[in-house]
């Protein structure tokens, strides 16, 4: 599926907003998700750079790329990716195979946690 309709935020105030409620978002749902099952892991966001260690199968950054408008991905199993934000959708979409943000991540945290149920992440 392709998402050809980028957003262009009117700021860059606007679009700090839009990326850091999506980051946050992250934040919390992973800790919910994996916080209960005792798995070792550990997630931090500052200044816009989420790192989420998850032990022993890598680390995943998810930042701000403000010049673009766009939240760049490095991912020890799907390697880098770009997301760019939709408004009609209000979500992420990988410029690299269209999928949103939220699904990208839950496929690999079930990927690496199989005993982690897959939950929506609208992102």
């Amino acid at each position: 599926m392709q998402h050809n309709q980028i957003r262009l935020f009117e700021t860059e105030a606007e679009f700090h907003n839009v990326a850091d409620e999506a980051l946050e978002t992250i934040q919390d749902t992973v800790d919910e998700m994996l916080e209960p099952k005792n798995i070792d892991y550990e997630i931090n966001l500052a200044s816009g750079v989420l790192t989420l260690k998850m032990r022993p199968h890598g680390t995943w950054v998810l930042n701000k790329q403000t010049p673009n408008r766009q939240i760049w991905w490095s991912s020890p199993l799907s390697g880098p990716k770009r997301f760019e934000f939709d408004p009609k959708d209000k979500l992420w979409f990988s410029t690299k195979d269209g999928l949103n943000l939220g699904r990208t991540l839950m496929q690999e945290i079930h990927h690496v946690y199989p005993e982690v149920t897959k939950r929506d992440l609208e992102l």
